[in-house]
């Protein structure tokens, strides 16, 4: 029976980034990072009544299987929208 050896320490994290960075069932090769734009987290003050009607919203379209499944997604989708608008 052969003894399996670890890797090297460099080899094991190379490996963990990328397939921590791989969306599940995808064989593609993520995009090089500076491709992508940094999300950065923010927080915003609204009704609670606006809260709730996105989080609704957001679990209607997660349970439906359509796009904008978070509240976030919801927010960005609306805020690039009102910057095309207005720019």
């Amino acid at each position: 029976m052969a003894i399996k050896t670890r890797g090297k320490p460099q080899d094991v994290e190379k490996l963990a980034q990328e397939l921590a960075d791989r969306p599940y069932g995808s064989d593609e090769k993520k995009k090089p990072a500076q491709e992508e734009e940094r999300v950065v987290r923010t927080s915003l003050s609204l009704p609670a009544s606006m809260q709730q009607t996105l989080e609704d919203l957001a679990l209607e379209n997660k349970r439906g299987g359509k796009e904008l499944r978070t509240v976030s997604a919801i927010v960005r989708v609306a805020i690039e929208q009102y910057l095309s608008n207005n720019s």
